[in-house]
């Protein structure tokens, strides 16, 4: 009996699961039919980002919170929008939009190229992040909703560290961390309970160095006065910036309800289209081309399907193909990563100096290129910083937990027979011998040297001045251009004009990599990773942390060394 009702289980999972696989594919197949919108006259594109948006989306579809649209889709959309008499104007009004300061940045240089067309751009608000905000400010005219209910979160900026080691502790666990340069702090949240002097004298300059830049830009994109900026940030008595107040400090320029605002432009809401329904070519274009491809996210071996990882294996699939195809003159390689696996960044370096022998490439950094974003970059012919750029952080580290306390104290007891000098690396229940710290902390010196060197050849720059710059120390745009560590501060627009340049090209196209998918194309080609994608949508703090939590496990189970940036730049 009880075989029967194991065998009925089995068939009823697997029917549903056939079910929910074609009924999902019908489902999408209808959506991708109906994904744009008919444009008539006097439409308005609708720019309503929200959740986090990737510079460049790897999926067609929208998926278990995975966007369709990222600023790769933006820059062709409203390059299309420039020339659609169809199109009268954009209304931005993004919702809790997460982006860095350098990604905002381009988004404005999008807008700005939009607006030299004389179209009008205007923004709404009702609830604003500082992200929300900035992203507002390229319009030419600012609407907050006049209710005390609505307002703009601008809290400035800052970094947080989390430690670990006293919980550890408490478990019985020990990391042993094993960095090169004194500045690479990427294991201190397990090794440490606290900021080193270095680790917050570095984060300290960076920091100083973008909140002067952050206020710099709300002066020019607003018109504020630095008297202005500064009673925003340090002076307001109000936590959130409403009302007259915004109206006052110039924060915003008219208080009113959005309908107040679509009666004032003539707007017909029926006429509203969102950027994810306004459709773009999708023909091949002829000719020479500039390749835009873009690195995004942790550099790890393993792919976790949600877009914003880097590894060899998918990045140097591109490169190959882009080596082979004689229409494409030079590459522009867009990075925003903070690095990861040591290997996989060599892996990605040696493939970019194979095509840089073919056609030359040149580099845009986003929000971060540091660690391994720094190593893949380097080698490259031209480097670009975007202002608000973190970069450097030329180090190396390694991790190696040991959990013989915790086995101690819940009666855990091993016994080895060891018939070589390393056996035994990796195992959690053993204390390393003090032969097994040297011989790891010889292996990152190592590959510490060998970081160097790639850096060294790349920017033409001896041995010992890279060292000067290395030590694992971040630096911020203005600092990395003075110290040589990339070419000039600008935008990708420059970058590309710059490899156009490298080839003698004035007339080409742009072409963008890696080439979306839909959603099932990605579960049929990363079987094993789909469920990694599920997991890695979970909602809330619960979420973040489960996906923080399986990004290192992947790493630690994949690598042995890394080239990481350990905290993130908050804007809030």
């Amino acid at each position: 009996m009880n075989k029967k009702w194991f065998a009925f289980g089995c068939l009823s999972v697997v029917v549903i699961v056939v079910i929910f696989f074609v009924g999902s594919f019908r489902m999408m197949k209808n959506f991708t039919k109906t994904n744009t919108k008919k444009i008539t006259e006097g439409s308005w594109l609708v720019l309503d980002l929200k959740g986090p948006v990737n510079e460049h989306s790897l999926y067609s579809d929208s998926f278990l919170g995975l966007s369709s649209v990222g600023l790769s889709d933006i820059m062709e959309k409203l390059a299309q929008a420039r020339t659609d008499s169809k199109i009268e104007g954009i209304i931005l009004k993004p919702r809790s939009a997460m982006m860095g300061m350098a990604e905002v940045n381009q988004f404005h240089n999008l807008i700005k190229e939009f607006k030299m067309t004389g179209k009008p751009v205007i923004a709404y608000i009702d609830n604003a992040t500082s992200v929300d905000y900035f992203l507002c400010s390229a319009a030419d005219e600012i609407w907050l909703n006049p209710s005390q209910s609505a307002g703009i979160m601008l809290n400035g900026i800052g970094a947080t560290a989390v430690f670990y080691k006293d919980l550890l502790t408490k478990l019985g666990v020990k990391v042993n961390v094993i960095h090169a340069g004194k500045y690479k702090s990427a294991g201190d949240s397990y090794s440490r309970n606290s900021m080193s002097n270095a680790m917050k004298e570095s984060y300290t300059v960076v920091l100083k160095e973008r909140f002067a830049k952050l206020k710099k830009f709300l002066e020019l994109s607003r018109g504020m006065t630095p008297e202005q900026v500064e009673h925003l940030y340090q002076k307001r008595d109000n936590f959130v910036v409403k009302g007259e107040y915004a109206y006052k400090y110039g924060v915003v320029d008219t208080l009113g309800y959005e309908g107040d605002m679509f009666d004032k432009f003539g707007i017909d809401e029926d006429k509203l289209v969102k950027i994810s329904k306004y459709g773009r070519p999708s023909f091949p274009f002829p000719g020479d081309k500039i390749a835009i491809v873009y690195a995004e996210g942790p550099i790890t071996p393993v792919t976790t399907g949600r877009g914003s990882t880097i590894s060899a294996k998918q990045i140097n699939k591109v490169l190959d193909k882009l080596q082979k195809d004689t229409n494409v003159k030079a590459v522009v390689l867009r990075v925003n990563s903070p690095g990861g696996s040591a290997l996989e960044s060599d892996i990605i370096a040696n493939k970019i100096k194979m095509l840089q022998k073919v056609k030359p490439i040149v580099v845009s950094m986003g929000d971060v290129a540091a660690s391994g974003g720094y190593y893949i970059s380097a080698p490259c012919d031209y480097i670009y910083s975007d202002p608000f750029t973190i970069t450097g952080s030329i180090g190396v580290i390694m991790m190696m937990p040991d959990a013989s306390g915790l086995a101690s104290e819940i009666g855990i007891k091993t016994e080895s027979i060891s018939l070589s000098k390393f056996h035994g690396f990796g195992n959690l229940w053993k204390k390393p011998s003090s032969t097994m710290l040297k011989a790891l902390n010889d292996e990152v010196q190592d590959i510490y040297t060998e970081f160097k060197t790639v850096v060294s050849e790349g920017r033409d720059m001896p041995m010992d001045e890279v060292e000067k710059y290395a030590q694992g120390r971040i630096w911020g745009a203005e600092l990395a251009d003075a110290h040589g560590l990339i070419d000039q501060v600008g935008s990708m627009g420059d970058a590309v004009v710059k490899a156009a340049e490298l080839v003698d090209l004035t007339d080409y196209t742009i072409d963008i990599y890696p080439k979306k998918k839909s959603i099932f194309e990605f579960i049929l080609n990363n079987k094993g990773s789909f469920l990694t994608l599920l997991k890695s949508n979970s909602a809330g703090v619960r979420g973040e942390l489960m996906q923080k939590a399986a990004d290192l496990e992947q790493m630690l189970e994949n690598e042995k060394a890394f080239m990481m940036l350990p905290v993130e730049i908050e804007m809030d």
